[in-house]
């Protein structure tokens, strides 16, 4: 795909671009394991538990012939790296489409509204 100014990540799939989005946000969230005594309120054991990320973006602008693996679930690595270069920023691996929302009208190869999750968020 050509360089978009004002793209915020770009979807991958085995190395190829499919996609760019714009206005994406990434949240990781690890659960809370905590165990207590009988005799205090305050928990015994405080420990992080099983890491959740969730993207989301305003939009996504997808190559048309990727469309519809991308709204399957196919699971594709996306880089938040708004400069372009793909040097700076986080890499989520294995992320997946969970929910979608587009207006009547819209072409095929625009998402808008995307949630997704992904397995593995690194810093490039």
């Amino acid at each position: 795909m050509s360089t978009f100014v004002g793209r915020d990540a770009r979807l991958f799939k085995d190395g190829t671009e499919i996609a760019y989005a714009k206005n994406i946000s990434f949240k990781a969230t690890a659960s809370s394991i905590e165990e207590h005594t009988m005799d205090s309120n305050e928990p015994a054991l405080s420990k992080p538990g099983n890491l959740t990320y969730e993207w989301s973006c305003e939009r996504l602008y997808v190559n048309e012939d990727y469309t519809t693996l991308i709204l399957d679930g196919t699971h594709v690595t996306i880089i938040f790296d708004h400069t372009g270069a793909g040097t700076a920023g986080k890499q989520l691996a294995d992320a997946f489409v969970t929910s979608f929302d587009n207006s009547a009208g819209m072409d095929g190869g625009v998402i808008q509204r995307v949630t997704g999750k992904g397995k593995t968020l690194t810093t490039l």
